[in-house]
């Protein structure tokens, strides 16, 4: 009989299950963005100890693991385990404005300003400037000034 590591019904086993699926198999959803840009994982990740041995000491079952450079492969090195909160915050599609001669996303803006991130999408959707939506009253704000 093959003794096995006895997780295969684990959460952490099936988050190295979707990694593989992401990397290697064409027909699985959003292709273009993992297997289709070229994202793969170690060799010694193909067995679920070698992904266990690298990601498991660190692993929670609140957080998810995230690339922390999206364009690189998942690596031991580029991986992390986080809240779904900062794994939004750096999502490739992210719309990202200058505010305080920092890069931040939409919902970061939305967290340090008054700014509701509909209010945002809404003001980039009309061409306005990084400076322009994020330093535009709301008519909220004039409302209470008034």
């Amino acid at each position: 009989m093959t003794k096995t590591h006895g997780m295969s019904n684990t959460r952490i086993y099936k988050i190295w299950q979707a990694i593989k699926s992401r990397c290697t198999n064409p027909n699985m959803s959003r292709y273009e963005y993992y297997m289709g840009k070229g994202i793969s994982y170690p060799q010694k990740w193909e067995s679920f100890e070698g992904f266990y041995e690298d990601m498991g000491k660190s692993y929670e079952d609140k957080l998810i693991i995230d690339r922390i450079n999206g364009n690189e492969s998942y690596s031991k090195k580029n991986c992390r385990w986080v809240n779904y909160v900062v794994q939004n915050n750096n999502r490739s599609n992210n719309i990202v404005l200058k505010y305080n001669g920092e890069k931040l996303t939409v919902n970061k803006i939305a967290e340090l300003t008054s700014l509701l991130p509909t209010t945002i999408y809404n003001r980039r959707r009309r061409g306005w400037s990084d400076e322009k939506i994020i330093n535009t009253a709301t008519i909220e704000e004039y409302r209470r000034y008034k």
